[in-house]
């Protein structure tokens, strides 16, 4: 009796623990993304304040081709390392140095791709020089990003916040100054450029004094191998990219730099949700690649939990923004201008929802050496994208660009949920975790729309009561009763 008490404590003492560094390392991938995030915010701000709505769309357009393109530069190696480092974490120093050698090929060619795409696409020759000098960061990014990689898989990503917490500070002031002292975009894009060096630095020497001296070990064989198995994640990644910005590339065609803007400014303001959603999941994946090895059941259990506390804690927040675009568009940007970004914010912020999700199911995929599956979802989902949104921004401009958002989504979602089905073997697998959620949000939202001219605040209050008593019905109805309560949130 007292040995099995004593495993019982020891079970209890270990799963605290892990729960307690599993909360750190989200609580330092939050911070680091608020604070990375919270910067291209600022900048966003300053812009739109200090400039014009074209110059804000000219960011926006170079910003959304550094996104798309970097994953070039990275070449998959980040999802790839931090899965192989959490198995092994003695082989930190030959991919790190491998991975660079890797990084650095792949970055230059990156940049020239970026830069040429720029001039082949025939952009304006300011809108092009913002571009090619955002291009030169795509090396030093690359770099700071495989050194992300080795904390994630070392579980050791308070290190990242610091780093990014001093360098970003620091950007956010310079761009101000700049501002002030009358200059414009191009000084702006020098900046981030700069910045991206500067944290690249800071986080080499950070895991140099607290994870280990990196070995030149430069094994040819190693980076080609690494190379052949980083190319799915590479796929994945650049897929991934390019239909995120698919839309502000097919406005920049169509219509005009300006509606690149507001479709942007729309956008942006979905950022906090997918700021604290998304730095979980980062810090669960290495907990997902190891629950994995440990047999499906644990995985499928950590899978559903995942989606639960995902959809029932971003549904209140997405009717939230819902209700309050206009006054949130205007608080932001500070610009009449901008809320032209009000319909295609009340239509894409329920994609969070989904887009949640996709993100869940993608990183089990990866948990589950299933790269290949999810490079065909997305391959499928840019197919789809291409035809569909020319399509509809042509026939509605950037109402059209959102509904494409949708159908892209809505088809990206059905192609995830089934190949997971197949892994865990159930059926039924999402029913509850996903069921109880969202019928209490249709709820919620069956009360906004009947709430009519009633105070936004005051609608928000009642709807938020009226999403808690329902789920909370619906959860204990699903478990037996409330004595169970307490049962099934330490479970989750």
């Amino acid at each position: 009796m007292e040995r099995t008490l004593s495993e019982h404590n020891k079970r209890t003492q270990n799963a605290i623990a892990g729960l307690r560094r599993l909360a750190g390392n989200v609580l330092s991938i939050f911070s680091s993304s608020v604070v990375t995030r919270a910067t291209s915010y600022a900048i966003y701000v300053l812009i739109a304040r200090y400039l014009s709505v074209r110059e804000f769309g000219q960011m926006s357009l170079a910003l959304t081709l550094f996104q798309t393109f970097q994953w070039l530069a990275i070449v998959g190696l980040e999802t790839y390392i931090t899965r192989e480092i959490a198995r092994d974490r003695s082989k930190t120093s030959k991919y790190l140095m491998n991975g660079s050698a890797i990084v650095v090929v792949f970055s230059l060619i990156s940049t020239l791709c970026m830069i040429g795409f720029a001039i082949i696409a025939g952009y304006p020759q300011d809108t092009t020089l913002v571009i090619g000098i955002l291009a030169l960061g795509l090396l030093p990014y690359a770099l700071s990003v495989l050194c992300d990689a080795v904390f994630k898989g070392w579980e050791r990503m308070h290190h990242i916040i610091s780093a990014n917490i001093l360098v970003n500070a620091l950007k956010v002031g310079a761009v101000f100054y700049v501002f002030a002292i009358g200059q414009g975009l191009i000084q702006v894009a020098l900046l981030i450029t700069i910045s991206n060096v500067a944290i690249f630095l800071v986080k080499f020497l950070l895991l140099v004094r607290y994870i280990e001296r990196p070995r030149f070990n430069f094994d040819l064989q190693l980076a080609l191998q690494t190379t052949r198995s980083t190319l799915p994640f590479m796929g994945i990644d650049i897929l991934a990219a390019v239909m995120a910005g698919i839309g502000v590339f097919w406005l920049s065609k169509i219509e005009t730099e300006a509606d690149v803007g507001i479709y942007t400014a729309a956008n942006q303001l979905m950022v906090p949700i997918l700021l604290v959603m998304k730095s979980t999941l980062i810090g669960v994946f290495p907990i997902l690649c190891r629950h994995f090895e440990r047999g499906v059941e644990n995985l499928r259990r950590l899978t559903e939990n995942l989606l639960e506390i995902i959809v029932s804690s971003t549904i209140p927040m997405v009717v939230f923004i819902y209700l309050f675009s206009d006054d949130l568009l205007l608080l932001l940007y500070g610009d009449v201008d901008f809320l032209e970004a009000t319909t295609v914010l009340r239509i894409t912020v329920w994609l969070v929802i989904t887009g949640l999700m996709n993100s869940v199911l993608g990183n089990v995929m990866a948990a589950s050496k299933q790269e290949l599956t999810n490079l065909r979802v997305l391959a499928v989902n840019l197919i789809i994208g291409i035809v569909v949104f020319p399509i509809m921004i042509l026939q509605w401009g950037l109402v059209g660009a959102a509904i494409a958002r949708v159908v892209v989504s809505g088809v990206s979602l059905v192609q995830h949920i089934l190949p997971v089905l197949r892994v865990f073997e159930h059926r039924t697998l999402f029913l509850g975790a996903i069921g109880r959620p969202v019928v209490a949000g249709v709820c919620m939202m069956i009360y906004v729309i009947s709430a009519g001219d009633q105070n936004p605040f005051l609608t928000l209050v009642i709807a938020s009561v009226v999403y808690i008593v329902i789920l909370s019905t619906l959860v204990l109805l699903s478990i037996g009763g409330p004595q169970r309560l307490r049962e099934y949130y330490l479970n989750l």
